[in-house]
C-alpha cells in the first residue's frame, strides 16, 4: 500500500480485454479518478455469456502507479444452463 493518492487514468477507468471479453460488460466504473492512499474505490462487472462453458478476461486498470500501470487481473465466469435469450447480438440487455 502506498503513501500518495493514486490517479485512474484510463478512459474509461476499467477495461476489459481478451478473448473471452465479450461476456462481460464494465457497467459501474469507479466513481472518481482519485483514489486517496488507504482508501478503495469499487466498480462492477457483469457477466452474460452467450454460450455454456467458461470464459476468461483481463480486467486493466490504468493508473499513476510507476511499478504497476497498468493493475491487472483476471476474472473468469461458467456460463450454464438455460442462457437469457435476451442478450443483444452487438451488445447486453441491462435488464438482465
Amino acid at each position: 500500500m502506498g503513501t500518495a493518492a493514486l490517479q485512474l487514468t484510463g478512459n474509461p477507468r476499467v477495461t476489459i480485454s481478451g478473448p473471452g471479453a465479450v461476456h462481460f460488460q464494465v457497467i459501474t466504473q469507479p466513481a472518481n479518478a482519485t483514489v486517496a492512499a488507504g482508501a478503495n474505490t469499487t466498480f462492477t462487472v457483469r457477466f452474460a455469456p452467450t454460450a455454456s462453458g467458461v470464459r476468461s478476461a483481463l480486467v486493466s486498470i490504468a493508473n499513476n502507479d510507476a511499478d504497476e500501470n497498468p493493475s491487472t487481473f483476471t476474472i473468469q465466469g461458467n456460463g450454464t444452463g438455460n442462457l437469457p435469450d435476451r442478450i443483444l447480438r452487438n451488445g447486453f440487455d441491462p435488464s438482465l
